[in-house]
């Protein structure tokens, strides 16, 4: 008893009876200013459908017009006529999709939805009519000036005939037709290319004209498909085009797209015209479409082949070019600097090869006749045999000293393990039963090209070190390392000697010969640094710290 009167309550309100529909399990009804209610006939509850601006799946009004089942999925869909659009409810999910004038609706206001024998739909407004292809969504407008009685049609007023006849009253009158007439009269019109512009200067055809002499003259007219080179100095070009349908000028529309630049279609409006600037050097194909009165767009049968020139210094031909000069350059200068290299070994290997022969022979036969003269005086305590063992013993370090600088200078760039070669020729008159000299190099190392400024000062340091054991540190065994640490190479000299108390002052001369001044200095030019560390009856430790790459 309760129900019949609730019923009544809200379908009638002010006089006005509300729009609704029967679906499979429902009963829906929409109000002007209430949104919609459900009422599910197997659980007698209701369900309200309102507008909720924080909601993008809520209906879009809450003004309902019309309610119409889809002519597809009666009991899956319904259409919803608003004063703000129309809404597609699924009604198994509640989701609520909206169809607007941003979609090509002439208005808003949605008076009646009206599906053909084709099921596809026709929508009245307040401004003019439309047509939906329900598949595609495609939207087709319709004006008082297409022949319609009126531009804003009543609310809910709108039927189909028996025979396909659509009727829909308006503020006119009553506007009917046959939508078979619509589907017959479908065919797209054709759209074509008409002016070439550069910098707005039209560029024209002309026959028996030579176009190559003449900038502004085409090869072929443009509605012949071409190819159209276009100087890498123009910047701005431009095409207009038109479609072939004058039935209605004022409802043709464009887009093209530039392949090569566009991924997407440029949608212009009624613009008629493309306008390009700055392009890159480079081919591009330009497809252009035109969308007639009835709203359907032209398949793309006008498309321009467009050739950007590239100028010459960005030619294949010229990088080519420019990469052999580059090549040719770096070759000349690589043979220039191995014959410089060569130059510079050769004056090494004179020098090396006129100390040995002018100085080193004359020391030689210095020391030789000090030896002679030596052997001849029969006094041992006679003062010139005296003089005579040191002219000897220093002819004799001198050519020691000639000897390593001609072995430093003579040979090209060697590696450590023709350092230690060395080092063991040179302490080979060191080892004895008391005294040992032990050489360990990490066998990576061993075959590590060392350049010559390396070569020496490492030679001359671990020379140097050693002699000062020798003579001072009463060292049983001298060990000598190398190995590569982190990006660096460390160099340990280590004897057991009596050691001594380093200070500033006895690290000028404890050391002997040229002291720890010339060591260091030594591993200054080399880049690297010098540690020593000794005390009384501890022995000595000399560490040396230096990158090959610094000075190779």
């Amino acid at each position: 008893a309760i129900e019949p009167i609730y019923y009544k309550r809200e379908l009638e309100v002010n006089g006005y009876r509300s729009p609704h529909l029967f679906t499979k399990d429902d009963f829906w009804f929409g109000f002007r200013d209430g949104g919609i209610k459900r009422f599910n006939l197997t659980t007698k509850t209701w369900q309200d459908y309102k507008y909720d601006k924080d909601n993008s799946n809520s209906i879009s009004s809450e003004i309902i017009y019309f309610l119409q089942k889809d002519p597809h999925y009666p009991d899956s869909l319904i259409w919803i006529g608003t004063g703000n659009g129309i809404n597609v409810l699924t009604i198994a999910t509640d989701e609520i999709s909206v169809i607007n004038t941003k979609d090509g609706l002439p208005n808003n206001v949605i008076n009646f939805i009206q599906a053909d024998h084709r099921k596809n739909f026709w929508i009245t407004t307040n401004n003019g009519m439309a047509f939906m292809d329900y598949q595609t969504r495609r939207i087709h407008s319709f004006a008082q000036s297409d022949g319609l009685q009126h531009n804003e049609f009543n609310v809910g007023v709108g039927t189909k005939s028996d025979d396909g006849l659509l009727y829909f009253g308006g503020m006119g009158g009553l506007t009917y037709f046959d939508p078979e007439e619509f589907y017959a009269d479908s065919t797209a019109s054709n759209v074509v290319v008409t002016a070439f512009k550069t910098y707005n200067n039209p560029i024209l055809f002309k026959r028996n004209v030579d176009s190559s002499k003449d900038p502004t003259i085409l090869k072929k007219p443009l509605s012949e498909k071409q190819t159209i080179d276009i100087p890498y100095t123009t910047k701005m070009f431009s095409f207009e085009f038109s479609t072939l349908d004058l039935t209605d000028p004022e409802k043709n529309e464009y887009r093209y797209q530039l392949s090569g630049f566009d991924k997407n279609w440029i949608h212009l409006g009624k613009k008629n015209e493309a306008t390009f600037t700055n392009l890159a050097p480079g081919q591009y194909k330009l497809n252009v479409q035109g969308k007639n009165y009835k709203g359907i767009w032209s398949p793309i049968n006008q498309n321009i082949r467009i050739h950007v020139l590239t100028p010459w210094w960005l030619s294949y031909w010229f990088r080519a070019f420019v990469v052999l000069l580059m090549l040719a350059a770096i070759w000349a200068l690589y043979t220039y600097r191995q014959k410089q290299k060569e130059k510079i070994q050769g004056l090494r290997n004179r020098i090396s090869k006129d100390l040995h022969d002018e100085i080193g022979s004359t020391l030689s036969s210095i020391s030789l006749y000090s030896t002679v003269v030596q052997h001849k005086i029969k006094d041992p305590q006679n003062e010139i045999k005296s003089i005579l063992q040191k002219i000897n013993e220093s002819s004799t370090s001198v050519m020691e000293s000639i000897n390593d600088i001609v072995w430093a200078i003579s040979s090209s760039d060697e590696t450590f393990r023709d350092i230690i070669n060395r080092l063991r020729s040179f302490t080979s008159d060191l080892i004895s039963i008391d005294r040992v000299v032990e050489y360990e190099v990490e066998p990576k190392l061993l075959d590590r090209s060392v350049n010559m400024i390396v070569k020496r000062n490492i030679y001359m340091i671990i020379k140097e070190a050693i002699n000062n054991a020798n003579k001072y540190s009463q060292a049983s065994r001298i060990q000598v390392t190398i190995k590569e640490v982190m990006d660096s190479i460390e160099l340990c000299i280590i004897d057991n000697g009596v050691g001594f108390e380093l200070s500033e002052s006895e690290s000028k001369t404890s050391l002997g010969g040229n002291g720890l001044r010339n060591m260091e200095s030594r591993i200054s030019e080399i880049g690297g640094k010098l540690s020593i560390h000794t005390s009384p009856g501890n022995g000595t430790s000399i560490r040396v710290l230096f990158k090959l790459t610094s000075t190779n």
